[in-house]
């Protein structure tokens, strides 16, 4: 009896008939012919047929194209009893009608380029082996709710055309949807993925993902969501890769959360886009990401410095160069800004409500860029041992609810501290832990590690950071919150006076260099006088004191004066208080003599009189810029 037809070059014949006959869009039939070629070079030999064809037919039962119409019944039972029963599994491009998987499927299954022209159920089924789908098409739906993969799963280049189900199902191996195309409603709610890799898949329909945890590295990368998506009270213990991901209808993660590197570098959100009481626990990074529509971040938890992970400096939340195309709906509400960074973006009109700047109002990245220009490295080794110090406190039985709350987020810390007494060992590891992050903080070495990160990130310069405050001012400003808006502007003004102009580092060799290093030195002292006197501009309240104290000092030296020449003098109360009146005339530029107190006052007035005037000027008349 003479063997199917579908081996050798003929499959690739056969299979991309069927691509032209079947497949409309002309993408889509060019990634599956690309796709075809990759499975065949993979499969090699395992690819060609191994029954008899038909008789007086081209083809076996499984692989004429029309067969299972007429004969579903026998197929499906050929089917099954292979699967059951054969050593080796494969079962490349066959035609099947519905299939339901037995409850236990033992070994290995190849079902790639399989066309399931109705549904295909796994419901609760446990499959022991390694299970394939490469290039698969399936007409009527997949149902793997509860099923339980125990090795690797590979479903790319798969076409899923109607509702596909894996709801609560458990994948303990790989699991690949690379380049799948997901036509209809996407189920994968509670889903369990062991390590799982939706790189480049299409989803046409909506999809969900509320509740799933991704137990090690997910991968989304370049993939497109069409339809709204969820991936409510999702969990990615480790990585979560969704660059350059396109979602065209609204998507929500709501209470997800991001353990480890949450990276959506160049993704674009065109629509609705939620992340409220989202936790960031790790690095974060939005680099070049597009919000076309609103945005929120609402009690959102943005902890990338959680715990130990407080001493790396590349730990941050970052909107690097994000293009937020409607600023007036993206609203930051209740969150931590301590590490995120907006550098290269424009948040002039982005709302910031109830928000943690930190007791300082110091955005991350002038720590960084300080640390860059080694001026701020021993402040920040210092906060992070105090920090980790804290932390080892809490773990002794001591209160502090910043880092209790912190603990409470990692489950396997609190687990432990909050069964200190059952679990002493355990406790005792995690603080030596701590201590030894300390120890290593305290090291040279760990300590120019550290360092090192910083000193070669190109945006990390001073005129970056300093756009950054002018941002948030104009920001605060323009929503009538002046307070917060002078607190940016007092660490803008004192970063540059702290760094002056010669940052970099250079030593002046020629007279250019010197004369520069001395206006710096002159401009950096006049910056401290302003400070001391106004907080450059943004406190009435300290050069009303300084004339207060200027004037009260005048006229007490003036009677102080009298008494060192003659120690049995007594002054009046009638005396002092002509004094007061002459200290004040003066302080006021209205009297004026040729004595040296008078002259040392007047002159001290000036720039007191003159902050003063700038500091009620700037409290009176600022005005909001639309």
């Amino acid at each position: 009896m003479a063997k199917c037809a579908y081996r050798r070059e003929r499959i690739r014949e056969i299979e991309e008939k069927w691509i032209d006959e079947n497949i409309g869009e002309e993408k889509e039939k060019h990634m599956k012919k690309v796709a075809l070629e990759k499975i065949l070079i993979l499969l090699g030999e395992k690819a060609d047929c191994r029954f008899d064809a038909i008789h007086g037919k081209e083809f076996c039962i499984f692989h004429d194209p029309n067969y299972w119409r007429d004969h579903p019944d026998e197929v499906r039972q050929k089917f099954l009893e292979h699967l059951e029963r054969d050593e080796e599994r494969f079962f490349i491009g066959f035609h099947l009608p519905s299939i339901e998987f037995p409850k236990i499927v033992n070994r290995e299954m190849h079902m790639d380029l399989i066309k399931l022209h109705d549904s295909l159920s796994g419901e609760k089924t446990v499959f022991k082996g390694k299970i394939y789908f490469l290039g698969a098409t399936i007409e009527k739906g997949v149902n793997f709710y509860g099923a339980t993969i125990k090795d690797d799963a590979a479903f790319t280049w798969a076409t899923f055309k109607q509702i596909t189900r894996f709801n609560h199902a458990r994948f303990e191996g790989l699991v690949e949807f690379i380049e799948a195309i997901f036509d209809g409603y996407a189920w994968f709610n509670g889903v369990s993925f062991e390590e799982a890799s939706f790189k480049g898949a299409l989803f046409k329909g909506y999809s969900w993902f509320d509740g799933a945890v991704f137990k090690k590295d997910a991968e989304f990368f370049a993939a497109k969501f069409e339809k709204h998506t969820w991936f409510n009270g999702t969990e990615f213990r480790r990585n979560a890769d969704f660059g350059e991901t396109m979602f065209e209808e609204g998507v929500e993660f709501i209470k997800a959360t991001f353990k480890g590197i949450a990276n959506f570098y160049r993704a674009t959100f065109k629509e609705r886009t939620v992340f409220n009481e989202a936790k960031f626990l790790g690095t974060t990074l939005f680099n070049g990401s597009t919000f076309s529509e609103n945005a929120r971040f609402e009690k959102s938890v943005f902890l990338p410095d959680l715990l130990e992970k407080c001493s790396d400096p590349f730990s941050r939340i970052s909107f690097r160069r994000v293009n937020f195309k409607n600023p007036k709906e993206v609203i930051f509400d209740g969150c931590r800004m301590s590490r995120v960074s907006f550098i290269n973006t424009d948040i002039s009109r982005v709302e910031f409500r109830n928000i943690d700047w930190g007791k300082d109002f110091k955005i991350f990245y002038e720590k960084i860029f300080l640390i860059k220009t080694s001026k701020g490295r021993k402040a920040f080794l210092r906060e992070c041992w105090r920090k980790l110090e804290r932390t080892l406190d809490v773990l002794d039985g001591k209160k502090d609810e910043e880092i209790s709350r912190e603990i409470e987020l990692e489950p396997e810390i609190y687990a432990v501290l909050r069964e200190r007494t059952r679990r002493p060992r355990e406790l005792e590891e995690l603080r030596e832990k701590i201590r030894k992050s300390i120890n290593d903080l305290k090291e040279r070495g760990k300590q120019d590690e550290i360092f090192k990160k910083v000193e070669g990130e190109d945006d990390l310069t001073l005129d970056n950071v300093l756009a950054v405050y002018r941002g948030l001012r104009d920001n605060y400003d323009y929503h009538l919150r002046y307070e917060e808006s002078g607190r940016f502007f007092i660490n803008e003004m004192r970063l540059r006076r702290i760094v002056g102009r010669g940052y970099d580092g250079e030593k002046p060799h020629d007279l250019g260099g010197i004369k520069t290093k001395l206006s710096d030195i002159v401009e950096r002292v006049a910056m401290w006088f302003y400070e001391v006197l106004a907080l450059y501009g943004e406190s009435y309240a300290r050069p009303i004191l300084w004339a207060i104290l200027l004037i009260i000092s005048s006229s007490l030296i003036r009677p102080f004066w009298l008494w060192m020449q003659d120690p049995d003098w007594r002054p009046e109360l009638g005396f002092i208080l002509e004094q007061v009146k002459t200290s004040t005339l003066v302080f006021f530029q209205l009297q004026w003599d040729m004595r040296t107190l008078t002259i040392v006052e007047r002159l001290l007035s000036i720039p007191i009189l003159g902050t003063l005037v700038l500091a009620l000027r700037r409290k009176l008349e600022r005005r909001v810029r639309h």
